[in-house]
């Protein structure tokens, strides 16, 4: 149901999908303004100082995947481990990139004050929209952690800066949403029906990836790591394993899946630990060729 001018969309990034994901909301297509449609929130200087636009998105890949690969090390909890998450927020008109920015901060510090982010303007299509991506460990060295309740105010305080801004009625929105999660609650209780998917809204991937390859041509199939097409993120409430690989349909109990299965997590873990070594060492690289250039000057 349409609930007025406000748009909030957050779901929690896919582990190992970060730079993936990074690669997709900020493709030169989309963010027509290069490093003027670009905000970043708490992130490195060596990120924040970059000039040329391609050259700040390899840095933030690179700061990313290192701080992903740091969290699945670290991860100790079941399931998956939290590395990012993934928003998109959405306006009625189009606003100058400095006014659609600021009401993207101020959202920004009013959910997560401690988050550390970074959010790309998008002009692809007709309304003017922002993907942001957060990173999981905050600036104080904690993760973020929502409640079911900031859970569900997340939009709501969207909807608050964005009516002010726009000089709307931010109640109008707030009875649309009561009225959405009735209808809901009705419906799990079976006393309406559940509502028809109209045929336009059908998910037709076949058309999608054609029409991605034809727009994007071969940005489509490249891929830092030759692994294939950037996407964007979706929740992590689909039939795959955390690996990327399909889930298996049956558990495998025999001895020798089992000694095989941790002789491959050890050496994924060795891999990642290598690869988090590297990072850090290009990072580090990159700041110090940032402060010889500063000493320059």
């Amino acid at each position: 149901m349409d609930r007025g001018g406000a748009f909030c969309k957050f779901v929690v990034g896919r582990s190992g999908n970060s730079c993936r994901h990074l690669r997709y909301i900020s493709r030169i297509d989309a963010v027509r303004d290069r490093l003027e449609g670009v905000f970043l929130k708490d992130l490195p200087s060596v990120i924040q100082n970059r000039k040329d636009y391609r050259e700040m998105v390899q840095t933030l890949c690179r700061y990313a995947r290192m701080a992903e690969q740091t969290e699945v090390i670290a991860h100790r909890s079941r399931g998956e481990p939290r590395t990012h998450y993934c928003v998109t927020l959405s306006f009625e008109r189009s606003l100058t990139n400095r006014d659609a920015g600021a009401l993207v901060a101020s959202w920004l510090q009013m959910a997560f004050p401690n988050a550390r982010a970074a959010t790309f303007l998008h002009r692809n299509t007709n309304h003017l929209h922002a993907h942001v991506w957060i990173a999981a460990r905050q600036t104080d060295g904690t993760k973020v952690n929502l409640s079911a309740r900031a859970f569900r105010q997340l939009d709501e305080m969207w909807n608050k800066i964005y009516a002010r801004a726009m000089g709307q009625d931010e109640r109008a929105y707030l009875l649309k949403k009561r009225e959405t999660e009735h209808n809901k609650r009705l419906r799990r209780e079976g006393k309406i029906r559940e509502k028809l998917e109209r045929a336009a809204q059908h998910w037709r991937p076949a058309q999608f990836t054609e029409r991605e390859r034809k727009r994007l041509g071969a940005d489509y199939e490249r891929d830092e790591s030759g692994a294939g097409r950037d996407k964007p993120e979706t929740s992590r409430g689909d039939s795959h394993s955390g690996s990327g690989e399909p889930a298996a349909s049956g558990r495998q109990s025999s001895p020798e899946h089992a000694a095989l299965a941790v002789q491959r997590a050890v050496e994924d873990s060795e891999r990642a630990v290598s690869e988090t070594r590297e990072l850090c060492e290009e990072v580090e690289s990159l700041a110090d060729r940032e402060r010889e250039i500063d000493r320059e000057r």
